[in-house]
């Protein structure tokens, strides 16, 4: 269902807003093109990172350093290439459940490199300072995750403190999407997906953080190393392709599932969230049907990364992969209730 909260600002105030924004998140800045920069992120120096505008939309993308691999990380360096190879994309997307705010770790193109991106609707009631600063504040956390490798949660970024809890029932209502609120404080949205019922919950942590998620796979073991990969490619290259929705993998013991999720530090805008389930109906229209085959099935899995290694002229696909051994629990910055 769409929105009609929406309303995108002027092209020329824009840029103005966001111009100043990335002055006081950034430690650099360039206008390199209209409406397009380079920064440089704090706390995360031999990384490259841009932001540029494109039709009501900013968008920031970032590239991890190329020379050498990255131990642990689920990437290994292409020699001479733009990127960094995805060599375990099950572990990034179990990176991906620890990132603050909209960041995602993506595989663009044919899923053969892995980048950082977010993107940020630039609508009226939109708070793009405040959106601008959370996102470069998590662009540099996710690129020091990925260096070392790690699954933790010691560098969420908390938003604003909260003055009161979000009303997330008005918030669906303004942005026009009908809502059931559960007896434990979820709202749970039907996606609107033909011949499946799709549903996205919306929750508000004891950070403040407001999550929004629709599984995949909820509950199911972990699937095959084959499946993993398989599953991991597909989902990252979704996550590259669908603006806003990012694929995780929830690991922690009674949050355990795969997902499309967008989060918001702080409480999002009726258009934000507008954005956000439009983003997720799309994503499970999508992928939902081939991501529970890959997830399920190693024949489909295998033959899918076949098609990919003979696509891409790799082998990342036929790689022998270790399953990946889930972290501790985290409480409340977890996965899906």
């Amino acid at each position: 269902m769409s929105s009609g909260c929406t309303s995108p600002l002027p092209r020329s105030a824009a840029g103005d807003v966001v111009a100043a924004a990335l002055r006081e998140a950034t430690r650099v800045m360039a206008l390199v093109a209209p409406d397009s920069w380079a920064v440089t992120l704090p706390g995360a120096v031999g990384f490259s990172a841009s932001a540029r505008i494109d039709e009501g939309w900013l968008l920031f993308d970032a590239c991890p350093s190329s020379e050498g691999s990255v131990p642990g990380s689920g990437v290994a360096a292409q020699v001479g290439g733009p990127a960094p190879a995805v060599t375990d994309a099950w572990k990034l997307l179990a990176l991906n459940a620890t990132l603050p705010g909209r960041v995602k770790f993506v595989a663009p193109g044919g899923g053969q490199t892995v980048r950082v991106r977010a993107e940020l609707p630039l609508d009226g009631d939109t708070h793009v300072c405040e959106r601008v600063r959370e996102t470069c504040g998590g662009l540099a956390v996710a690129m020091r995750r990925l260096q070392a490798g790690e699954l933790g949660t010691d560098e969420i970024l908390p938003g604003p403190p909260l003055s009161k809890a979000a009303n997330l029932g008005e918030l669906c209502e303004a942005a026009r999407w009908p809502f059931i609120e559960r007896p434990d404080g979820r709202l749970v949205v039907d996606l609107g997906v033909p011949s499946t019922f799709q549903q996205a919950s919306v929750e508000q942590r004891a950070t403040g953080e407001v999550h929004v998620w629709a599984d995949l796979a909820a509950g199911d073991p972990i699937p095959a190393p084959m499946c993993q990969q398989a599953l991991g490619i597909l989902l990252l290259r979704a996550s590259a392709a669908i603006r806003m929705a990012r694929a995780a993998a929830e690991l922690s013991p009674g949050a355990r599932g795969v997902r499309f999720e967008v989060a918001f530090a702080s409480e999002p805008s009726a258009a934000e969230l507008a954005h956000t389930l439009s983003a997720l109906s799309v994503a499970c229209r999508l992928y939902a049907r081939e991501a529970a085959f890959l997830q399920r099935d190693e024949t489909v899995a295998g033959a899918y990364l076949g098609l990919v290694d003979r696509r891409l002229g790799s082998s990342l696909g036929t790689r022998d992969l270790a399953p990946l051994s889930p972290p501790p629990a985290r409480g409340d910055s977890g996965g899906a209730a």
